[in-house]
């Protein structure tokens, strides 16, 4: 559940959900079932705004996470890969709003640490010629801060047996 503004029907904006770019999805889906169940409605989900040409990505996910006091990352083995995913985390971050990060698959040391599939995409940011540095350097920062943030760890059926 990625960029996913929920919105109260009482209460005005409330979480911004946040999914990896691969797969999730029938997670992702009963997630926000359960939330618009309880009255809460999603007002943006990952994949149905992507940045255009010529926009920049920051400024597109700043507007999309406007107003959200809640945000619900879902961090995921191939999240570190999407460059969009990683300016998603920092931009939560900047917000200064309640983050309840789920860890899908993950342990929240492989992402506070950068280990695992995570070392390996970070290698790969690094290594690219065309991405600027100080961005890499924020990502690293923001994926820190949110692997100490107390959440919830869901292995999926595959992982656990």
């Amino acid at each position: 559940i990625r960029r996913a503004g929920v919105k109260s029907r009482r209460d005005g904006r409330v979480p911004q959900l946040q999914k990896g770019r691969k797969g999730r999805n029938a997670f992702v889906n009963g997630l926000c079932a359960a939330l618009k169940r309880h009255h809460l409605r999603i007002s943006f989900v990952d994949g149905q705004r992507m940045v255009q040409r010529g926009e920049f990505m920051d400024e597109v996910i700043g507007v999309a996470m406007e107003g959200s006091r809640i945000f619900l990352p879902i961090f995921s083995k191939s999240y570190a890969d999407c460059k969009f995913c990683l300016s998603e985390v920092a931009k939560m971050l900047e917000f200064k709003g309640l983050i309840l990060p789920i860890f899908y698959d993950v342990q929240p040391s492989q992402v506070g640490n950068q280990r695992g599939p995570y070392e390996i995409a970070f290698e790969k940011h690094e290594n690219d010629t065309e991405l600027n540095q100080d961005r890499v350097v924020r990502w690293r920062t923001a994926l820190k801060e949110a692997g100490k943030i107390k959440g919830f760890v869901v292995m999926s059926e595959a992982e656990t047996g």
